[in-house]
């Protein structure tokens, strides 16, 4: 899966239970993944993230 520099809204990273959660929203709540730009389309709004060094 690649991980780096993928865009996402929120509410795929803000998921907190835990028998229904995707990896990418696992990594970036134990901090494997940080949120480097937020990008607004219209009402909606995404965020990009990549694996920090």
């Amino acid at each position: 899966m690649e991980l780096e520099n993928r865009m996402a809204e929120m509410s795929l990273v803000s998921k907190l239970d835990v028998n229904d959660i995707r990896i990418e929203a696992l990594l970036f709540q134990i901090g494997y993944l940080t949120i480097t730009e937020e990008v607004k389309d219209g009402y909606r709004t995404f965020y990009r993230w990549i694996i920090p060094i």
